[in-house]
């Protein structure tokens, strides 16, 4: 059986993942666990970069995209959104840049 964990989030991420999931026809956690497999399926792992403590107490190695989404996390110029519906949000998703 999987252990259940909490995670906060703002109210307004809140009202998008709710939106997102209804609009998908599937529970928030469905939903999560699509996009976040989807995610995690397209990562690849490695070796060369610098250790990440986060990663290493889940076991996990970020790639190169991934650190380079990290690093451009903190930049606002180069976040993505607000999206009008869910839509809008997947298609960007999907977009390679």
């Amino acid at each position: 059986m999987n252990e259940t964990k909490s995670i906060r989030l703002s109210s307004d991420l809140h009202k998008m993942l709710k939106l997102a999931s209804v609009e998908a026809g599937l529970s928030m956690q469905e939903f999560l666990k699509r996009v976040i497999t989807k995610h995690a399926s397209k990562q690849g792992h490695d070796e060369s970069l610098p250790d990440c403590p986060l990663c290493r107490k889940y076991g996990l190695t970020p790639n190169a995209e991934t650190r380079e989404a990290i690093e451009e996390s903190y930049d606002p110029k180069k976040l993505h959104g607000p999206f009008a519906n869910t839509d809008e949000m997947l298609k960007d998703l999907d977009s390679d840049d």
